[in-house]
């Protein structure tokens, strides 16, 4: 089955979907989705990089939001092996005992990195309040070769004169994209008619690949524009559940 939608005010989407339904023991549903999404100071309210810039010129806050994922890409698929009684293979004796009811699951997920608001940190234009104020924006702060020590180009930004705002423009960075595959094993184990448990062992962020978060934007910290942490590496539980 595809599905197609698309929406052309804003936010604006675009969003494509696959899916088989389950049969022969495999069911797979893949999306993609295609967003832009604009407001004025979203998730942004608390703390120094809350609010807008400018409390008399809303205007120039209106931008990309800070929860914007640009290209979102899931696949998920679960899958019963085909062993044991009733299926294909092993299906007699002992072996179809442990070898059967085995059930296989997966989740890859795809995101492009979230944008990135670049601010002082501290009061320039004097309103009270830090706020989201910004500083000038003097260069392209795009880098080709971006690393955790240098993830944008800090040196296009400069700190206009006492008392003004900076002309640069909300979340006009964006930080890394995100990669992560988690999958499963289970089994069911038939103790009597009314009587059985299940075993399952979970696997997240399976490959245990790093996903950094997103840099330090603000301007006068030591660590601007340095990413300093990085999302959960890969873990692992089990367990049992009797039913």
């Amino acid at each position: 089955m595809i599905t197609v939608r698309r929406r052309t005010t804003t936010p604006s989407l675009f969003s494509l979907r696959l899916q088989k339904r389950f049969s022969a023991g495999l069911s797979i549903l893949a999306s993609y989705t295609w967003s832009h999404n604009l407001d004025i100071y979203s998730t942004e309210r608390g703390g120094s990089n809350g609010g807008v810039e400018n409390p008399l010129y809303w205007r120039a806050d209106y931008a990309t939001s800070s929860a914007n994922m640009t290209n979102l890409f899931l696949w998920n698929g679960i899958y019963e092996l085909p062993f044991g009684r009733g299926k294909s293979h092993l299906n007699h004796g002992i072996v179809a005992t442990l070898a059967g009811n085995w059930e296989w699951s997966n989740i890859l997920s795809l995101y492009s990195g979230q944008p990135v608001n670049v601010v002082f940190g501290f009061d320039n234009a004097s309103t009270g309040t830090a706020g989201g104020q910004r500083p000038n924006l003097v260069d392209n702060p795009y880098l080709s070769n971006q690393t955790r020590l240098r993830w944008f180009n800090t040196a296009a930004f400069a700190t206009p004169a006492p008392l003004t705002f900076g002309n640069a423009g909300r979340n006009i960075s964006r930080g890394p994209a995100l990669r992560n595959y988690d999958t499963a094993v289970m089994k069911n184990f038939v103790i009597s008619e009314h009587r059985r448990f299940r075993f399952r062992t979970e696997f997240f962020n399976a490959f245990n690949v790093v996903n950094f978060n997103n840099p330090n934007g603000t301007f006068n910290s030591p660590n601007f524009g340095i990413i300093t942490a990085a999302k959960p590496s890969r873990s692992i539980q089990s367990g049992l559940r009797l039913f």
